[in-house]
């Protein structure tokens, strides 16, 4: 090791990048927080960052994405007190209340919130597909993210997966989560999967009071 200069280690001829240190960016109200909106502390984060949301009722019209990063976005005291709220969305098609669609994998993780009034995505599950109406709460396209300790409730969609939809190659892994409430005009009121066996893994869920056509 001859020495350090700026973000490289410099090993005798050669240069190498260092690992760059993880982030915990702040989300809440008030100039305490980094940011006032989940999506912008998403958007500012790059992979091994954590973005730490404070209580409080986050009301959106655009779907959160994570946009493929290998993130953490974590609530600070968990879904009794952290909700995200879809109201009128600002594009009809656009309804659902996460959209985990960019091969986001088990590095991408979704932990402690409330998911709620969620109404759906216009999307098509593959080549060869007609595009429908999935995932009012949660829609997982060709992506399989983590998601823990969520309430997904009061979600709705008029064709399949009222509460959390998995399709594509999706694979999301769900933990301790409770899934209520929820309602679907076709089918999969709680959790649809386009294929079977179940396109996920269930860990230590509640899946309840469902309903679908």
């Amino acid at each position: 090791l001859v020495g350090f200069v700026g973000a490289f280690v410099i090993i005798g001829e050669e240069a190498m990048p260092a690992l760059a240190q993880a982030r915990a960016i702040t989300v809440g109200p008030g100039a305490a927080y980094d940011f006032s909106a989940i999506q912008a502390g998403i958007d500012a984060a790059v992979n091994g960052d954590t973005v730490s949301v404070a209580p409080g009722e986050y009301v959106i019209t655009v779907p959160i994405t994570f946009r493929g990063k290998a993130i953490t976005v974590q609530s600070q005291s968990g879904p009794e007190v952290t909700k995200i709220q879809m109201s009128t969305p600002a594009n009809p098609q656009e309804g659902s209340v996460l959209l985990f669609e960019n091969g986001e994998t088990k590095a991408s993780v979704l932990e402690g919130f409330t998911i709620t009034g969620g109404r759906a995505s216009w999307r098509s599950r593959g080549p060869g597909h007609s595009p429908e109406f999935f995932g009012g709460g949660i829609l997982c396209l060709g992506a399989s993210p983590i998601i823990v300790d969520c309430v997904i409730t009061g979600n709705t969609t008029p064709y399949v997966g009222g509460g959390v939809v998995s399709e594509g190659g999706a694979s999301p892994t769900l933990i301790g989560c409770v899934i209520s409430r929820n309602s679907a005009a076709f089918e999969g009121g709680g959790f649809a999967t386009g294929t079977a066996p179940l396109a996920g893994t269930v860990i230590n869920c509640t899946i309840t009071g469902n309903s679908a056509g």
